[in-house]
């Protein structure tokens, strides 16, 4: 078991200013002052906990506008988690700003209660709609990102789906946003492990991954829900748990030991499960994928920064989409595409140019394809003429024999 320990980086008083870890932050590359920079938020974080600065507005709007990325460890020579420090001092915060007093509280009762925001999303879809309506925020970005509630969700009656012949046992940790906004992601995986041989399990103690909560300062809460899902998941007898989104992949495998002590040790995202299990073997494999994919389409796979940064992936999907007969391409820059949860809501502006700047890179390319739920859903915001798909779209096509 590993030790549990307070969750942020005591570290920082390392930092020796060099600036390397601005080169890839997206807020910084999008906004050039000291105060949206990964460097200026360790300068601040430092100061704050030495006590030379008090909690104000500009530390509160330098520490929440970090997008959480992980671009910057990733760069500092001297290997420190920023992110994590980032964490610790939004803790500190989480009382100071009365308006995200209230974002707490709602999310809070989004998260913990999945049956009742399922309800309430589909409520504010229909406000949405009403003429004038989208000039109030949260109408604004319900109708921005297209986001409105399916005729189901995804988990819910049964939780054991056997193959025919089975193979093994995967548990598939679903996550909030393929649940409730993205449930035919869900479909297609489960009948694809289904149709791999595998028995699929879906736990009906999953509750959320708690990564919400812990971006916006709530780590008691965060806690809490890791333990519910550690619970629920790690004693079941399964090959691995695998997830359709990388945030909640990261958070399994990085954030609950740091939280709980504890952590489900085969939790796998989806490109790491497939990364090898989809190969072109045969001259009639060749044809039947030749003739499943358009190969005058240009590809370009998006890396959400959970993936490429905290979990090291970054040739497993291209390998998968190679595999499948796909013509990918790579931009000529890569990087993040503006979401990161409620940087969203309170930084619109700076999510839209960061945004921009990954479409400019993009434009190349006749279809995008990522394996994160919350990178499509901001896509979508500004991609309406081509095809922006999940990878496992991708793979259950190839499958299927259907046309991408």
């Amino acid at each position: 078991m590993t030790t549990k320990k307070s969750y942020g980086s005591k570290d920082i008083v390392s930092c020796v200013n060099c600036g390397s870890c601005k080169a890839l932050c997206p807020t910084y590359i999008e906004n050039s002052t000291e105060l949206m920079s990964a460097r200026g938020r360790v300068a601040l974080l430092n100061r704050f906990s030495r006590g030379e600065i008090t909690a104000t507005s500009k530390l509160c709007e330098s520490l929440f506008s970090c997008i959480l990325c992980g671009a910057c460890g990733k760069s500092c020579p001297l290997g420190i988690n920023i992110a994590d420090a980032v964490y610790k001092g939004r803790r500190s915060l989480r009382s100071f700003d009365k308006k995200r007093l209230l974002v707490n509280y709602l999310i809070n009762l989004a998260f913990k209660n999945p049956a009742l925001s399922f309800k309430l999303l589909k409520i504010l879809k229909i406000v949405s709609d009403i003429p004038h309506a989208d000039r109030l925020p949260p109408f604004r970005h319900l109708k921005k990102l297209g986001i409105s509630a399916p005729n189901s969700v995804f988990r819910g009656g049964n939780s054991v789906f056997r193959a025919q012949k089975p193979r093994g046992r995967i548990a598939i940790f679903t996550g909030c946003v393929v649940n409730f906004i993205y449930p035919s992601y869900g479909e297609a995986l489960l009948n694809v492990l289904n149709t791999m041989g595998y028995d699929v399990i879906l736990p009906p103690g999953e509750v959320c991954c708690g990564a919400p909560m812990l971006e916006s300062g709530m780590e008691d809460d965060a806690v809490r829900m890791a333990e519910i899902n550690i619970q629920t998941f790690k004693n079941l007898n399964v090959e691995a748990v695998i997830g359709l989104c990388p945030t909640c992949i990261h958070f399994i495998r990085t954030a609950y030991p740091k939280l709980t002590g504890d952590c489900i040790d085969n939790a796998l995202d989806i490109t790491e499960f497939f990364d090898g299990k989809i190969a072109i073997s045969t001259e009639a494999d060749k044809r039947f994928t030749e003739q499943t994919i358009n190969p005058s389409l240009k590809a370009v796979y998006h890396d959400p920064c959970h993936s490429k940064y905290s979990l090291n992936i970054s040739s497993q999907p291209r390998n998968i989409l190679k595999a499948a007969g796909l013509n990918l391409i790579e931009p000529a820059e890569t990087g993040c595409c503006g979401f990161g949860g409620t940087f969203r809501l309170f930084f619109e502006e700076l999510s839209d140019g960061i945004l921009e700047n990954r479409l400019e890179s993009y434009k190349n390319a006749d279809v995008i394809i990522t394996s994160c739920p919350n990178c499509i859903l901001q896509l979508k915001s500004k991609i309406k003429k081509r095809k922006v798909i999940h990878i496992i779209d991708i793979i259950s096509k190839v499958m299927s024999n259907e046309h991408v």
